[in-house]
């Protein structure tokens, strides 16, 4: 198993991302926020997903782009628990080519 926590202002968002299956979030504060989460490449399918302190969100699939927003009134925090290394440790990724590139370069 590997973790982290991420803490976000008030009024910010994290940055499209995604990644392996099997992430879970569990928001430790913040009064709310919400993610949008979507597989297809015009987002048509995008759904909003709304959270408080307390939620637990579920990353499905490795075809899951999502992004996280604050727009509560306190600073959000989040605990990422996730198995493994979920099929980041190819040498692109430690290198941050596949983050730091866009989607239509290739990049994640």
């Amino acid at each position: 198993m590997k973790s982290h926590i991420s803490e976000f202002p008030v009024g910010t968002y994290k940055k499209v991302h995604r990644h392996g299956p099997g992430a879970n979030l569990a928001l430790l504060n913040g009064t709310k926020g919400y993610s949008l989460c979507w597989t297809k490449d015009d987002r048509s399918d995008m759904v909003k997903e709304d959270w408080k302190k307390g939620a637990l969100v579920i990353v499905p699939s490795d075809n899951y782009s999502h992004q996280h927003f604050n727009s509560g009134a306190t600073r959000a925090r989040y605990f990422a628990i996730y198995s493994g290394n979920m099929g980041m440790r190819t040498s692109q990724w430690v290198r941050g080519e596949c983050a730091q590139k866009s989607v239509k370069q290739g990049g994640w």
